[in-house]
């Protein structure tokens, strides 16, 4: 993060794939499964999570969407995983429908789908070690 007064360095991370600027925070990954939740202001790490291989991170409206492609690897389901931005709590975790995740408008429904699932969590597995 730099000084916008004199673009001194204020702050680093070394998780610098996919970083969003949510508010006061930044959300970032290191292309392996970690991501990280800091304060802007000192870049102290609010909160960190692990999803082995995840791919993409998109931090919007409280919520933080985490999804692992689809692999050859059988070992490595596709997971779609919805954090709550302040605590890093499990909204809901779960396997996508075939074909419906991807560039595009799968993607949009099915980011709504699971914002919607978090205020009824039955049925959605928490655990996204799975």
């Amino acid at each position: 993060m730099l000084n916008p007064t004199n673009f001194n360095a204020r702050w680093e991370t070394p998780l610098q794939q996919d970083p969003n600027v949510a508010g006061d925070a930044l959300v970032s990954q290191d292309g392996k499964g970690r991501i990280e939740c800091r304060s802007l202001d000192d870049g102290r790490v609010r909160w960190s999570y692990e999803l082995a291989d995840a791919s993409t991170v998109v931090a919007e409206s409280g919520k933080v969407l985490l999804h692992r492609d689809a692999t050859h690897d059988p070992s490595k389901l596709p997971m779609v995983v919805l954090l709550d931005l302040e605590s890093a709590r499990c909204c809901c975790a779960g396997l996508p429908r075939t074909g419906s995740i991807g560039p595009g408008p799968g993607l949009t429904a099915r980011i709504s789908s699971l914002r919607a699932a978090c205020s009824r969590p039955t049925g959605w597995s928490t655990n996204p070690s799975a």
